[in-house]
């Protein structure tokens, strides 16, 4: 087979690329079977033609092909990926190789060989939006975790409250946040706190109250969260434009809705949010949003409590002859004990109902029978509860967490702290025992806790490498996949520039 021949038949048998070549014009000169079956044109329709024919409107703006042809005649070779247009009008990702055609240092043209790459561009596309989703999604964890710290820190309700609602909007990013709490059962309610960006600052005085018959009352009634994009919203039978208030309420886009409930599933309010930095709300704005809420509930009844025991303090100081009552109608457990015989000189009904018995008894040897137990299943001695080794160090005992297995088999974890009285000279005459029962905020932490470690198990399971930097470039996360293409443990990884990782051509310019 004559050798012209031979080539021409090797050019055809590579159907996977179009082997084309130009002359120093652009000019097609040859057109393989390949670039036949991938833009449909036949070698006769193609020939004579110049390359630009078979680029898109974007592409033909300014002299890009002449400073590729020239490109590689400077350097030998130019690389280049754009979309192409096949002759049915459809269009492909092709990435390209141009070289200049050489004879006895003669240039005569420029050989190109272009392969679809359409699938691959899909693929990788879709492993970034992976990557910002798994990225998006750590980052609103920890933004949680310290909203949680930032909440559960509050001293009083309006702190609380005030925390939640700057914090589920930081969390998610939207312009808009509103936390409002349930005053009846009409679900009537007070607007409580509104965080608004600085888009929206001219109605930061807002304080109109809602009267229980708009959409989020839906959302109070069922205990369900509730994501609408706008038209949703409008759309919905429920919606009443704020009704009267209409003039006074900041425009919406789009609305995020999760109720507030309590440890006993009742409704305590619930958090809104609208008008997203960047696109809708999506399901994992709605379930990080939920998280917020059980923590936010846990705090609102914590806070709740707190200032209703802060304000028995101060009726105490003023009105001593209503100690009784007052401490009877606390939401805490609440017991008095004698210093030198221990004796109980006051249990409240709700460190009763936390025990599920009345503790009996005229001195500490009492505390053998409450069924106080460690984290390991040993019982209490009695000189570990803090009401005895409040009495014996007059210390006060900050509050601790204890585990109690009850007489009817039940198990509750209480939050216990115990303070001495003391009298005029200075000496101890009785303690003062509080009991909170935190089960239900150790469940909630749990929760949070298995679903962080979901998300960890599902980074480190993926099948491409995870990285995430802060803004100087420090590496702060990554998963076991990256670790394996770098050839890296994580504490090598951690806390390391990744600009040190990058070779030196592909580095970010230095910022000034």
């Amino acid at each position: 087979m004559p050798h012209q021949a031979l080539l021409a038949a090797i050019l055809d048998s590579a159907t996977d690329y179009a082997i084309i070549t130009t002359d120093l014009d652009g000019r097609l000169t040859s057109w393989n079977a390949g670039a036949q079956t991938l833009f449909g044109w036949s070698e006769a329709e193609a020939v004579g033609k110049t390359v630009e024919f078979l680029l898109n409107a974007e592409d033909l703006i300014g002299p890009i092909l002449h400073q590729e042809r020239q490109t590689a005649r400077a350097k030998g070779h130019v690389n280049s990926q754009r979309w192409y247009v096949r002759r049915d009008g459809t269009q492909f990702w092709g990435s390209a190789r141009t070289v200049p055609l050489m004879k006895d240092d003669l240039h005569l043209g420029f050989l190109l060989t272009l392969r679809d790459r359409t699938q691959s561009l899909h693929t990788e596309r879709d492993r970034d939006h992976l990557t910002d989703t798994l990225s998006r999604r750590v980052t609103q964890l920890k933004a949680l975790a310290e909203a949680t710290r930032a909440i559960t820190s509050a001293p009083d309700m309006k702190t609380t409250v005030d925390a939640i609602t700057e914090q589920a909007r930081l969390i998610v990013g939207a312009h808009q946040s509103v936390v409002s709490m349930t005053q009846g059962e009409d679900w009537s309610q007070s607007i409580t706190s509104v965080s608004l960006s600085e888009k929206y600052a001219k109605w930061r005085h807002l304080d109109a109250l809602p009267s229980g018959g708009g959409i989020y009352a839906m959302v109070c009634e069922t205990n369900q969260p509730v994501r609408m994009t706008q038209a949703e919203l409008e759309a919905h039978t429920r919606w009443k434009n704020f009704g009267t208030y209409v003039n006074e309420h900041p425009p919406m886009r789009g609305w995020l809705a999760v109720p507030l409930i309590s440890h006993q599933g009742t409704n305590l309010g619930l958090i809104q949010l609208s008008d997203k930095f960047t696109g809708e709300f999506d399901e994992a704005d709605e379930a990080i949003v939920v998280q917020l809420a059980q923590f936010a509930s846990v705090a609102i009844e914590k806070a709740r409590a707190q200032d209703q025991l802060h304000q028995s303090q101060a009726r105490l100081q003023l009105e001593s002859g209503l100690l009784t009552s007052v401490l009877e109608q606390a939401p805490l457990g609440i017991s008095i004990s004698e210093a030198g015989t221990g004796r109980s000189l006051m249990l409240n009904k709700q460190i009763q109902n936390q025990l599920g018995i009345t503790p009996g008894g005229e001195s500490l040897h009492r505390y053998k029978h409450l069924g106080a137990v460690h984290s390991d299943g040993r019982p209490y001695a009695i000189e570990d509860y803090p009401t005895v080794r409040a009495l014996s160090s007059g210390n006060p005992i900050p509050p601790e967490p204890m585990i109690y297995r009850r007489a009817d088999g039940t198990v509750r974890t209480f939050e216990v702290s115990s303070a001495p009285v003391r009298n005029s000279e200075g000496e101890v005459i009785a303690s003062v025992t509080v009991s909170i029962d935190i089960e239900d905020r150790l469940q909630a932490e749990a929760t949070l806790q298995d679903r962080t470690n979901r998300l960890s198990t599902l980074i480190n399971q993926a099948a491409v490498g995870i990285c995430q930097t802060d803004l100087n470039g420090t590496i702060v996360l990554v998963n076991a996949r990256y670790c394996e293409i770098l050839g890296r443990s994580e504490e090598e990884l951690i806390g390391s520039n990744v600009d040190a990782l990058t070779h030196p051509s592909d580095r970010r310019p230095a910022r000034c």
